[in-house]
């Protein structure tokens, strides 16, 4: 499944771990299963109005937050458009958002900036584990924790019991 043709890119970095992986273009892609987290019990309520995160350091101190190690700088960096109509794959994201308390139909339409860091610590997946915030005007206002792939999952920004 896939958000749409939303993604503009602008500046991708490469790392380590982005080398390692087999990752399509620089796009975002999600791979939602319910069975592995992502409902509103696991999730800690934020409120994005709030989230610094206009410098590196407030959107990796947001991110450790949660107790995330992930490395120093982000595997990808563009802009993203969210979309002016949500369909049902970015319905259910958004779903997922609201969770974080963090609502994208209320950005319908606009620009932000995607930040895609490798996550580190993830439990029992040493690898192709990714942290990506949405950042508008200088604020976090949305973002997960997922890893692609046949066995892939997405979640909030909270370790899922």
């Amino acid at each position: 499944m896939r958000y749409g043709d939303y993604v503009f890119s602008m500046e991708q970095k490469k790392s380590r771990l982005d080398r390692r992986r087999s990752f399509a273009g620089g796009g975002h892609a999600c791979f939602w299963r319910k069975d592995r987290g992502g409902g509103a019990a696991d999730q800690s309520t934020v409120k994005s109005e709030k989230i610094a995160g206009e410098t590196e350091q407030q959107r990796q101190a947001f991110i450790r937050s949660f107790g995330w190690e992930i490395e120093e700088e982000p595997l990808t960096v563009m802009e993203v458009k969210i979309p002016d109509e949500f369909d049902a794959v970015y319905e259910e994201y958004n779903t997922l958002q609201k969770t974080q308390g963090m609502d994208l139909s209320k950005l319908k339409g606009k620009r932000c900036k995607k930040y895609q860091y490798a996550v580190l610590n993830y439990p029992d997946r040493p690898e192709y584990v990714t942290c990506t915030l949405l950042v508008r005007d200088g604020k976090i206002v949305g973002g997960d924790i997922s890893c692609a792939g046949e066995d892939g999952f997405t979640h909030g920004f909270s370790l899922p019991a």
